[in-house]
């Protein structure tokens, strides 16, 4: 995160992987100096417990974890028996707003471009 931050210091969002990555990202922003979020807004995906206790708490996407392994593995048992090859699954998601984010002024940053870690 602090490279990224480093090469692109006009970042104004982050969307992490998962609560533990955006955990981490909270901390080396806040290691910066920047405020979160007026100068960066972090969102994490899972809903761990801790997202709620983190200073500033994360927002997060929440998931049923329970679903999302039935229908996983429903599917995959489909797939071995060959009854469907492939299958578009949608998953419910809750947006779970905290404060790692906030509202966003239009116009104020200019355009940054989407960068991706893969």
């Amino acid at each position: 995160m602090s490279a990224l931050l480093e090469e692109h210091p006009g970042i104004d969002s982050v969307f992490c992987l998962n609560d533990e990555m955006a955990l981490g990202a909270i901390t080396a922003i806040l290691e910066t100096g920047r405020n979160i979020p007026k100068d960066i807004a972090v969102v994490g995906f899972d809903d761990i417990p801790m997202a709620s206790y983190a200073k500033p708490s994360l927002t997060t996407v929440r998931v049923d974890r329970r679903l999302w392994g039935y229908l996983a593995s429903t599917h995959l048992l489909m797939m071995i028996s060959r009854e469907v090859t492939r299958h578009i699954v949608k998953i419910p998601v809750q947006l779970i707003k905290r404060h790692s984010t906030g509202r966003v002024s239009v116009g104020t940053k200019g355009t940054v471009p989407l960068v991706r870690l893969f």
